[in-house]
């Protein structure tokens, strides 16, 4: 089985744009998918989903890199934490659902 490496994607509410975000993200590793998993809760009575803190931390954890993403002068913004706020919350959801689903792929992989 071939191992699961970082991969760039564009989040939905991008696709259509002129200059797309584009977000590169990498499967977590199983201390840190453990943790993020700790941040599940009940959404209603018959979904879960992941809380705000747990999508943080999955972002933390493996947001990568990303291009077009914009400082208030307009000059590319580097990709770290301090600069989220440069970034919409439905794109940083996008990101943070995507790094999950890399993460389940490896972590199924580490347990072959």
């Amino acid at each position: 089985m071939a191992q699961v490496t970082p991969k760039w994607f564009t989040p939905l509410t991008e696709e259509k744009k002129e200059n797309p975000k584009k977000f590169k993200v990498g499967p977590l590793n199983s201390v840190q998918l453990w943790e993020v998993n700790t941040h599940f809760k009940m959404i209603d009575s018959e979904h879960i989903g992941l809380s705000f803190e747990g999508q943080k931390l999955a972002l933390k954890y493996g947001l990568l890199d990303w291009e077009n993403v914009k400082d208030e002068d307009g000059k590319d913004a580097k990709c770290n934490q301090a600069n989220w706020h440069l970034v919409d919350s439905w794109c940083l959801n996008f990101a943070a659902k995507e790094i999950l689903s890399l993460s389940e792929l490896a972590d199924a992989e580490r347990k072959n």
